[in-house]
């Protein structure tokens, strides 16, 4: 394996901030509402209803005003599809929704920020991620989850990585925070590290 350990595998001050080493006290204890919250906004974005009843408007037919407005002792009436009328459209039914909660933009960096020194202990940074067929068959071997972190898009290593049961991997600049909840062990390139400690 030609794979070369860049850093140990503990995170030292010259890896983070100083003002996040300043506040670890502060960081160490992930504020509960705010990891409920961004776990539940992650599981309800997977979540939405596509079942969809027809209004008014959406149905076949009624485009004609059935007879005239005044003369006939009838209501007045501008369609046979009205929702009062047999055949009509429905006022009241599902629609298709998705669900949003919304976070503050300094309360999800926050806790991010909290994520990645509480999880310093998982770390395993490497100068470059190669694709060595013996990196690959030591995590295919594992059964714990591992969780890689790309410096930017690559459709190759993705299609080296895809067919492994126990990897989720992210890009530096679009974290993903149920990933790092989850995984045992964080793979970090060296490139996506200096770029979230620039962030």
């Amino acid at each position: 394996m030609i794979l070369k350990i860049f850093i140990s595998s503990i995170l030292n001050s010259t890896t983070l901030k100083p003002n996040i080493l300043s506040k670890k006290k502060f960081l160490i204890k992930i504020c509960k509402k705010s990891k409920f919250f961004i776990q539940k906004n992650f599981f309800f974005k997977k979540k939405f209803t596509l079942c969809s009843i027809k209004t008014r408007a959406e149905i076949r037919g009624g485009g004609r005003k059935p007879y005239k407005q005044k003369g006939t002792g009838n209501s007045r009436i501008g369609s046979i599809r009205s929702p009062l009328k047999r055949g009509g459209g429905k006022s009241f039914g599902p629609r298709p929704s998705f669900t949003h909660i919304k976070i503050n933009r300094k309360e999800k960096k926050l806790l991010v920020k909290t994520l990645i020194y509480n999880a310093r202990f998982k770390y395993l940074i490497f100068n470059t991620l190669q694709t060595d067929i013996i990196f690959l068959k030591i995590i295919a071997y594992y059964k714990k989850l591992f969780l890689i972190i790309f410096f930017n898009k690559n459709t190759f290593l993705n299609c080296k990585y895809k067919n492994l049961k126990n990897f989720q991997y992210s890009f530096s600049y679009q974290l993903k925070i149920n990933f790092f909840l989850n995984a045992k062990c964080i793979i970090f390139d060296f490139l996506s590290l200096l770029l979230i400690n620039k962030n």
